[in-house]
């Protein structure tokens, strides 16, 4: 049979969704629709949503949540090892990070726009092709660790320690509910050289905020 692919709008890699081959759908079109609108082909696309734009983010999550419930509604879905049922639990995660009272969006909001101004920059932090897929558990955590190392780095730099850490806790989340697998020195982080002093950040965003209100 024939595999299912979708391409990301940022960069043009396309992903092969071969586990979707078994799939028993009603809808052939619905199918195409929900792959299209998450436009997610790996952990770190999801994160992208997270630092692109987060004003209109939980809407987008929860859009793309709804047809995907409604998806698996019209089909026998795969087990939760399954490549696409992973990212689900990604997107899922992201939507608890960040769509939610909670103390974590009360923190990221404040670097937000720090990290908004890095989006860019944190695309050559992507692994490479189906790292989170590789059999080979050591080839899977190598690449797990340098992508949240990378986005570390990039974000301590720039926008201090607190934002860095702010970025790292929902990477680490979200690849965490992708993967499935426990890597080893995850938690430790990277040297910094020059890192944004955390005042320096925490002044700009309030005369941001002021500016804003006045």
């Amino acid at each position: 049979g024939s595999f299912q692919s979708f391409t990301s709008s940022k960069d043009g890699k396309s992903a092969s969704l071969q586990t979707l081959t078994h799939w028993s759908l009603k809808n052939k079109d619905e199918e195409r629709t929900v792959l299209t609108d998450i436009q997610v082909i790996n952990p770190e696309s999801i994160v992208e949503w997270a630092v692109d734009n987060l004003e209109p983010l939980c809407r987008k999550v929860c859009r793309s949540i709804k047809k995907i419930d409604n998806y698996l509604q019209s089909c026998n879905p795969p087990n939760e090892e399954d490549l696409y049922m992973s990212l689900i639990m990604g997107i899922k995660t992201l939507q608890e990070k960040l769509c939610t009272e909670s103390d974590f969006i009360k923190r990221y909001c404040i670097y937000y726009p720090c990290l908004h101004e890095l989006r860019n920059d944190f695309e050559t932090c992507n692994g490479p092709a189906d790292w989170n897929e590789d059999p080979d558990k050591n080839e899977m955590c190598k690449a797990y660790k340098e992508i949240v190392d990378c986005y570390y780095i990039k974000a301590a730099k720039v926008c201090g320690y607190d934002a860095a850490a702010a970025v790292k806790e929902l990477m680490k989340d979200v690849i965490n509910s992708v993967i499935r697998i426990k890597c080893s020195g995850i938690n430790r982080n990277p040297y910094v050289e020059d890192p944004m002093p955390e005042t320096y950040i925490k002044r700009s965003q309030s005369l941001r905020n002021f500016f804003q209100l006045s």
